[in-house]
């Protein structure tokens, strides 16, 4: 369930590129601590998911970061059905506030900062 949900907050990010899936050297990074995000196996898109200790490394070892996105792990609402994930990208944050209902989930974006 929670997988299915980290699965649908990344496809929009591949919506630009149609060849994501054909093209063998290109793919997305991720960071996450997060067990269900680095369970996600996308349709559209290649990713690689590493946790915050790799990360770490990797930005250490690096001029540049390569992470795209960060997302946080799953903190639940005080609705069963209402979880939140805080994550940053390189210009923005917040939390993504996720309701499953009915079976499937609804996204809202809170952006908490924006620069």
């Amino acid at each position: 369930m929670f997988t299915e949900l980290f699965e649908n907050i990344i496809e929009p990010e591949s919506s630009g590129d149609h060849h994501a899936t054909r093209d063998h050297y290109s793919f997305e990074i991720y960071e996450s601590d997060c067990k269900f995000f680095q369970k996600i196996d996308p349709k559209t898109m290649r990713i690689l998911v590493v946790t915050g200790t790799q990360a770490y490394q990797i930005k250490s070892n690096s001029v540049t970061a390569p992470f795209r996105t960060f997302y946080g792990r799953i903190k639940k609402g005080q609705d069963e059905t209402i979880f939140y994930i805080p994550y940053f990208k390189s210009s923005s944050g917040g939390k993504i506030i996720a309701e499953y209902k009915n079976g499937k989930w609804s996204l809202f974006e809170d952006q908490e900062y924006k620069t």
